[in-house]
């Protein structure tokens, strides 16, 4: 079973990394930049170049730039800045997306750097300004949503009323669900259901409430006695265990987020899915 896993998990990275390295070829500024300068010249000279010029541009701003990186006493804060850079030029692509040429001339936009050796342009297909929907639209929503608060609101009349009925005459009524639950065992129980149901006073039984669920209705229960905990297999050693292992990882999270907020560093949901790529390939 584990071949198999590690030979699917061989496909879908190759697969991945031959549609990011055909995504990033296509979206190369060398390729770009070589196929609209040949259209503005056939000197092989200047579209030569454009390889070259491309790759010394981008470099050359690194010789002036390590002196300082080196002596900065957080690197995190370099790459913040450049990220926030990168962030910008986003920002500047969307802005000319807005502009009158691209939405009513529909023109190409600019070409915008968004990343290292990475261009982007847009051009606007189709513009919906931002307008008040008619009513014919929306009617069918506004009446599902309408007929969805109406209902909720009477099941919470209802409840509320049975709830006044059964604690006036005693609770003595049977309900028609009787079910034995706990944290561990929630049995389907909505959450505050059975927080309300954990919740309630042990010397107040047989305890009749109402549970509030929104739009998923209002639920009338009675609590009729709290059982005592089961003793686990094994004794109580494995749960002291657990619990101990259980600390210990609280403790290790703690001292990481400390670290993590004395360095000023954060771990990134890409890394966090690559670290477990790495380790299932392992």
């Amino acid at each position: 079973m584990e071949q198999k896993i590690y030979r699917r998990n061989f496909v879908l990275h190759v697969i991945n990394g031959a549609l990011s390295g055909l995504g990033d070829a296509l979206m190369d500024s060398r390729l770009i930049i070589t196929a609209f300068l040949s259209q503005l010249t056939t000197s092989n000279v200047l579209i030569g170049l454009i390889a070259p010029l491309r790759d010394t541009g981008w470099f050359l701003p690194q010789l002036f730039i390590t002196g300082l990186v080196e002596r900065a006493p957080v690197k995190l804060d370099v790459y913040r800045a450049t990220t926030v850079a990168r962030a910008i030029t986003w920002g500047l692509l969307l802005a000319a997306v807005f502009t009158s040429d691209a939405l009513t001339d529909k023109r190409n936009t600019d070409a915008v750097e968004v990343g290292p050796n990475q261009l982007a342009a847009a051009r606007v297909m189709q513009h919906m300004p931002a307008r008040s929907l008619p009513l014919a639209e929306v009617q069918d929503r506004v009446r599902a949503r309408l007929v969805e608060e109406q209902a909720a609101a009477l099941a919470r009349s209802e409840g509320q009323a049975r709830v006044a009925a059964l604690q006036a005459g005693g609770g003595g009524e049977p309900l028609p669900i009787v079910i034995t639950a706990s944290r561990t065992q929630a049995q389907g129980l909505p959450r505050p259901l059975l927080d309300a149901a954990l919740r309630a006073d042990a010397n107040k039984l047989p305890l009749v409430t109402g549970v509030d669920l929104g739009t998923d209705g209002y639920v009338v229960m009675r609590v009729m006695q709290v059982l005592p905990r089961e003793q686990p297999p094994g004794g109580e050693a494995p749960l002291r265990e657990q619990y101990a292992q259980a600390w210990a990882n609280a403790e290790v999270d703690a001292y990481l987020g400390a670290l993590k907020r004395r360095y000023k560093a954060s771990v990134t949901p890409a890394a966090e899915s690559r670290s477990a790529a790495a380790a299932t390939d392992r």
